[in-house]
């Protein structure tokens, strides 16, 4: 199947998107309106830029040389500064962007590219100019119809301009800079009047490997009383790009931090998790993008509106056989399934036993987090051979088999089937199936010392979890009447989701998965009180 019109659909948006927000619509435009409002993202205001009062008003710092030596000047910072205090641009009225990467020890240079625009404000006889090219274009004349021919006076009214009427038209322009890593904590560069780059050395690391952040300063003052000024003194889709110089190898190495800012156990462990994805540079103001080759960074970019693709995640099947069968585990015999079951148990054991090899050769600094990771792997572990030692309980069992049934009965009504329940495809992801081992026991033990546990199971859009709890709650439903017969009934499960669109949907499902359980109550007799 290709997909190919979906990726140009996707184009299509995205590109719709950066044009309506960020600009241009075209190279060399000309705009009717102020260009702040015509567009709203990627915009360097001048300094102090008023906000409006419906704005959150917030502390308007820049990457300013005076800004930037006080703070690196004090004894305090020297030892707290870290990246995330540094000055950073308004959230609303920003007047600069920033490019913060870690640069390799013998990197003498860094190449520098900077786009941006100006919008100029049109006088009266330019607006006329452009308005009667407009309008011969719009006309389109024959090739023996002259210019001013099609020029009328009715024409001519067109072109007056209304007094609220403001024409800007757009000068692209860019920079080029070959910039020298000193040992200078600040240098600057002016790209244009009051418009200025400017690098600035935070720390060097023992290996000699630097934390440098260029930054776009735009040093002109705000007018609080002329909007036309102020635009006349913004830059417009402004990007900025540091690339190696000459083709060489890469200066950039992965982003290091002044200090290790990762306290929290859980951001040690998603760092240990996502290690091989490393990070080349952080944006203030902007994001960044990073052209990565084989591991290399060569070039890193500023991005207003940042992109990344991001492939579906699809459920591993490391396991196979008729375990997986939903059909299966709701007619099989009880030692044969619970047989099957097992290989989930196997095949876990074995996946943490290559685990624990792979932690062996880890880096030190995540020894600790896989270690703690692995030992919450071994407690999952044994929940679920809790949960397959308890599946060997009749009524256990039977809770689990009427829960699968009805799973398979709810599948059907969702295609219109009419088939038998034989007949309907119906299977379980691994860990489906692995998540609901683990909790049965703890759901059917009112000794369990994890009743009072909450287990979260993660997984992107799409992937099973609705399954999964699904599966639980019918499981739970069936167990608490078969155990407790006509004293079973009342409350059983909370369902609450936050977007409505997806509470829709998800009603349904649950919808048809309590008329299943209903269906399967009066059929197998089970309990007076109806499943609603």
């Amino acid at each position: 199947m290709s997909f190919d019109k979906y990726y140009q659909a996707r184009a299509l948006v995205r590109n719709y998107l950066k044009k309506d927000l960020l600009g241009p619509v075209e190279e060399k435009e000309v705009i009717k309106e102020y260009p702040s409002q015509y567009y709203c993202a990627g915009i360097l205001y001048p300094k102090d830029q008023i906000i409006n009062e419906e704005d959150i008003i917030e502390k308007d710092d820049s990457f300013r040389e005076e800004d930037f030596n006080k703070k690196n000047n004090s004894e305090e910072a020297s030892q707290t500064d870290t990246l995330d205090e540094m000055p950073i641009v308004n959230s609303f009225k920003p007047s600069s962007l920033a490019i913060s990467a870690t640069i390799r020890p013998n990197a003498k240079t860094i190449k520098v590219h900077i786009e941006y625009a100006v919008y100029r404000k049109l006088n009266d006889k330019e607006i006329k100019e452009f308005l009667k090219h407009d309008i011969s274009e719009k006309n389109e004349p024959n090739s023996d119809t002259k210019h001013d021919e099609i020029i009328t006076k009715k024409n001519e009214e067109k072109w007056e301009k209304k007094w609220y009427e403001e024409y800007w038209r757009r000068e692209p322009r860019e920079k080029d800079l070959i910039v020298e890593i000193k040992n200078e904590k600040f240098s600057t560069f002016t790209i244009e009047k009051d418009f200025l780059f400017n690098v600035y050395l935070h720390k060097e690391f023992e290996d000699n490997s630097k934390i440098v952040t260029c930054a776009l300063v735009n040093e002109k003052i705000n007018n609080k009383t002329s909007q036309i000024k102020n635009d006349q003194n913004s830059f417009f889709q402004v990007n900025l790009s540091i690339t190696t110089p000459n083709d060489s190898k890469s200066i950039f190495l992965e982003m290091k931090s002044k200090i290790d800012l990762l306290e929290d156990e859980e951001l040690k462990a998603l760092n240990m998790l996502y290690r091989e994805h490393k990070e080349f540079a952080v944006g203030h103001g902007c994001s960044v993008q990073c052209d990565v080759i084989k591991g290399q960074c060569k070039k890193i970019s500023s991005a207003i509106i940042p992109e990344f693709n991001y492939k579906p995640l699809i459920p591993a099947k490391k396991v196979q056989g008729k375990l997986l069968d939903a059909f299966f585990l709701a007619t099989g015999n009880q030692s044969q399934v619970i047989r099957e079951l097992k290989k989930i148990e196997t095949e876990y054991s074995q996946w943490i036993e290559d685990q624990t090899t792979i932690s062996e050769t880890i880096e030190k600094k995540y020894a600790k987090c896989a270690k703690n990771n692995l030992s919450k792997c071994k407690e999952t572990l044994d929940r679920i051979k809790k949960g397959l030692s308890i599946l060997s309980d009749v009524k256990v069992f039977k809770a689990f088999q009427l829960a699968n049934k009805a799973m398979l009965i709810q599948k059907k009504n969702s295609i219109n089937a009419i088939d038998g329940l034989e007949d309907i495809h119906f299977e379980w992801f691994p860990f489906q199936i692995a998540f609901i081992l683990q909790e049965i026991a703890a759901l059917a033990d009112m000794n369990s010392e994890y009743r009072d546990t909450v287990d979260l199971l993660w997984f992107p859009t799409g992937g099973g979890k609705t399954e999964a709890y699904l599966g639980l709650s019918a499981f739970v439903i069936f167990l608490r009447r078969i155990l407790l017969d006509n004293k079973g009934g009342g409350v059983t499960v909370l369902m609450r989701y936050t977007l409505r669109l997806l509470t829709i949907q998800q009603f349904q499902r649950a919808s048809s998965l309590i008329c299943a359980c209903e269906f399967l109550r009066k059929e197998e007799n089970i309990s007076k009180d109806e499943i609603s």
